[in-house]
């Protein structure tokens, strides 16, 4: 809801002090954050985040179009869709989608397939799909 720049002058200094105090702890900090974030993804790297999370489908978020924008600056997660795929989707969507997304951001690692939020109508038996599929393709 916020360009780039404003979300640089109201919250980079805070970012960038998170994220070194985080370092200093030898932690890795991941920043969540719903909705279209290609124009983003730069400022969450020059902060120092970590990884990015939630990389929505739904919004618009291409995992491949995403990892050719930050390269390794960034590891992404998830991308794995909480409205139908993980939710009412068949055997063979759930699996389609996981080796897609693994397929599009996968190579050379950086990112964690994740589903790209908490959702209550998420399926147990979807989310073990995933699992088996990425047993299968990652």
């Amino acid at each position: 809801m916020l360009n780039p720049k404003m979300v640089d002058e109201l919250f980079g200094d805070g970012y960038r002090r998170l994220t070194a105090t985080a370092h200093k702890l030898g932690m890795k900090i991941v920043i969540h954050s719903c909705g279209n974030v290609y124009e983003l993804l730069d400022l969450f790297a020059d902060c120092g985040f970590d990884g990015v999370h939630a990389l929505e489908p739904t919004a618009g978020v291409e995992l491949k179009k995403a990892k050719e924008m930050i390269g390794n600056r960034l590891c992404l997660l998830g991308n794995l869709d909480v409205t139908h795929i993980l939710v009412d989707a068949t055997k063979d969507e759930v699996f389609e989608a996981v080796k897609q997304s693994l397929e599009d951001a996968g190579a050379g690692g950086g990112y964690i397939l994740a589903p790209t939020n908490s959702h209550p109508d998420i399926s147990v038996q979807r989310l073990r799909w995933m699992l088996e599929a990425v047993e299968k393709y990652g």
